[in-house]
């Protein structure tokens, strides 16, 4: 997939963990084995010279002081593999991605507002700026690049009793989360979810079409 993705003209930021390790296969948020580690260093030799590669994800809101204190390890095992291309993490709210960031050379954060059907956003729409403004501000001296990544999806997709009482963005409740984003400084913009975006009427081409050439005019 990694050469279709190159085909595409398509840059990846791919999980650095081989199937039998990894964050989503550790439910007790133990610390990584020395075995561990040396697998998701041989895993990443294997593809660091694959030209779609841009970065290597090493967390999705990690929880538990354990599991986040073990993104330093990882990282470091990362970098001393492929020193050429930098480390992801991600959290949900500013502070936390904040205090990911010696992990990782770009920080990025996900705060979702969430929408109610036939209704406004569930939190403010500034939601997204004060995670920016508090993710940089956590981060400190580091040199870092920020990213943002703005709810695109419904959370009524699941189903589940959400399915009634949630909605998807509007186009320009996107537009305006995109754009606090990039004033209050993301260097990066990646929508949760692309395939989620694709299925809402309000968004799917519209991003393609509208935003995406916008921004980069």
């Amino acid at each position: 997939w990694l050469d279709q993705c190159q085909a595409l003209g398509l840059k990846v930021v791919m999980y650095c963990y081989p199937g039998e390790v990894g964050i989503h296969i550790n439910p007790k948020k133990k610390q990584f084995t020395d075995k561990e580690l040396t697998r998701i260093g041989e895993f990443v030799k294997i593809y660091r010279d694959h030209p779609a590669i841009l970065g290597w994800y090493l967390c999705d809101e990690p929880r538990g002081h354990i599991l986040r204190a073990e993104m330093q390890r990882v990282h470091d095992i990362v970098a001393a593999a492929d020193p050429f291309h930098p480390c992801l993490v991600l959290d949900n709210t500013g502070r936390g991605a904040g205090e990911l960031a010696p992990a990782g050379e770009i920080v990025w954060v996900d705060p979702y507002p969430g929408f109610a059907k036939d209704g406004p956003p569930r939190m403010p729409l500034s939601t997204v700026s004060i995670a920016m403004d508090e993710m940089i501000r956590v981060t400190g001296d580091r040199l870092r690049n920020f990213w943002i990544a703005p709810q695109a999806f419904n959370w009524g997709a699941w189903g589940g009793p959400k399915e009634t009482t949630e909605r998807a963005p509007t186009y320009t409740e996107e537009r305006t989360m995109t754009y606090l984003g990039i004033v209050h400084g993301a260097q990066g913009v990646v929508y949760f979810a692309w395939k989620y975006a694709m299925k809402e009427p309000s968004l799917g081409n519209a991003l393609l079409d509208q935003l995406g050439p916008e921004i980069r005019a």
